[in-house]
């Protein structure tokens, strides 16, 4: 009787520990950051998009081994546009005065982001955002010598998927987002990292 009682108890206990361990890997709060590769169309006819630098910070929590949600920071990429060839009379007794419009744009984002993944047992795991976006974008141009600034702030919603590697606490993604800035496109590929404590 003695000799079939101690493999259940032992049983028991490995099952409670190896649960135990579970619950709390799927309770783990996560910092990370990000670099990211930014498209920004700039919504003006005929100048198209520019691609730039971007990064990213973020602080989450994953609630189970499929879900988590997430708040951060992101710095996109800080883009240049030209405008060419812009003709303005009134310098001068019949003079036109023709020279490029620069636009530099200033656009960044605090985000609370949503997240469904599927990890493998092999580590390999994919996974698909949505997240809500307080933004925030600043222009400046210059013409000929002359200055002037602007801004404008929003919320909208982004998208995103990409795959990504988990190693214990460690965790490394690639991901594309996209945007929708009051008629601002941006598509992002970003790469991060990540770690559970």
């Amino acid at each position: 009787m003695k000799k079939s009682v101690l493999p259940v108890i032992f049983l028991s206990t490995l099952s409670l520990a190896s649960t135990a361990q579970a619950e709390q890997a799927d309770n783990q709060w996560f910092w990370g950051a990000n670099i990211s590769s930014d498209s920004i169309d700039s919504g003006i006819e005929n100048i198209g998009s520019e691609k730039a630098a971007g990064f990213g910070l973020f602080v989450g929590k994953q609630f189970n081994e499929h879900w988590s949600v997430m708040g951060g920071y992101k710095k996109f990429g800080s883009p240049t546009y030209n405008i060419h060839n812009v003709c303005v009379t009134g310098f001068g007794p019949s003079e036109t005065l023709c020279r490029a419009i620069n636009i530099d744009l200033d656009l960044n984002s605090l985000y609370v982001k949503s997240r469904l993944k599927n990890t493998f047992d092999n580590g390999f795991m994919v996974f698909a955002d949505i997240a809500i976006n307080s933004w925030n974008a600043d222009a400046t141009a210059s013409y000929a010598g002359y200055a002037g600034s602007g801004d404008v702030s929003g919320n909208d919603f982004s998208f995103g998927a990409g795959v990504g590697y988990q190693n214990d606490r460690h965790e490394y993604t690639l991901g594309f987002e996209s945007y929708d800035f009051d008629g601002t496109d941006i598509t992002s590929i970003s790469v991060s990292y990540s770690y559970s404590f």
